[in-house]
């Protein structure tokens, strides 16, 4: 069976994240990047794949659904989420956050399944 990479790029998400709580208080705005495989076919139904704008909401729910320290954690609760709801392999999560004096982005990008 053939197989598709899905890619997501620039998904935009405003959550409570940061170690000092000051950081916390106010949500701040990441951008995920998420890639993945999945079987493919012929068909061209969107049962025959993942539905990208499923992952969307998916990976948006589990980043907006609480406070974290660490963008590693995000990442990591992401990927999670995403192997056990979809059929996917070899899935990558990048998450970037822009809130770092002097840096234009700092970013921690995490792969499983």
């Amino acid at each position: 069976m053939a197989t598709a990479q899905i890619r997501i790029q620039d998904l935009e998400a405003w959550c409570h994240i940061g170690v000092p709580e000051s950081e916390r208080a106010h949500p701040q705005r990441l951008l995920l990047d998420i890639g993945f495989e999945t079987p493919t076919n012929d068909n061209d139904h969107i049962a025959a794949t993942v539905d990208y704008f499923a992952v969307c909401q998916a990976a948006l729910e589990v980043a907006q659904s609480r406070p974290r320290q660490l963008i590693e954690t995000l990442a990591r609760d992401v990927l999670a989420v995403l192997a056990e709801r979809f059929p996917i392999r070899s899935a990558r999560v990048r998450v970037r956050k822009f809130s770092v004096p002097g840096t234009g982005e700092v970013s921690v990008e995490i792969g499983g399944t």
